[in-house]
């Protein structure tokens, strides 16, 4: 309701679905990444020339539009694209800038569409970063998987154990965390 209302918006976030009528204070509480953006020093210079009559209309260089249309719509929503391509990408962000709730929102996408072809690539992924669910979720199936013909079995997949040591050790002694835990 805040973002579609339009009221007292005091600035325009620029997204691959058009442009967003946005409230900074709002945005950077929501999303680390919008927090360090508004206080670069550059940014503040600029912003401080706009006013509520006349907001400034910004874009997040180096960043895909798209993945700023979904950061703008988890900051307003709590939700996002549930698409498994877009939830790697803002996995990643979300780590680097301390977003928790959308790194679970993240985590739960990927782990609904795991399976034996993308389970190496994920469990990489949730170890950079430190997506523990996936992370988790990740080594199971790996675990289950005959490194030979896909069918299952214990023999471990040496990628995994290549990747994350420490979990496979856990897991085999039977100290994983359980399906509840993260």
């Amino acid at each position: 309701m805040l973002r579609t209302s339009g009221l007292d918006y005091d600035v325009i976030v620029v997204g691959s679905d058009g442009l967003f009528n946005c409230h900074q204070a709002f945005l950077s509480e929501r999303c680390g990444m919008f927090e360090e953006f508004f206080r670069s020093p550059e940014l503040k210079a600029i912003l401080a020339t706009s006013s509520t009559a006349h907001p400034q209309r910004i874009s997040i260089a180096g960043v895909d539009p798209v993945l700023v249309s979904e950061l703008v719509r988890f900051a307003y929503t709590d939700e996002i694209t549930p698409k498994p391509h877009l939830a790697e990408k803002l996995l990643v962000i979300a780590h680097k800038h301390k977003t928790l709730g959308l790194k679970d929102l993240c985590e739960d996408i990927l782990i609904s569409g795991l399976d034996a072809l993308n389970a190496a690539e994920l469990h990489q992924l949730a170890n950079e970063c430190e997506a523990d669910k996936l992370k988790y979720q990740t080594l199971q199936l790996l675990c289950c998987l005959n490194a030979e013909d896909g069918k299952p079995g214990f023999p471990i997949v040496p990628a995994v154990i290549a990747l994350n040591p420490e979990a496979t050790v856990l897991y085999a002694t039977g100290n994983a965390p359980s399906a509840d835990e993260p």
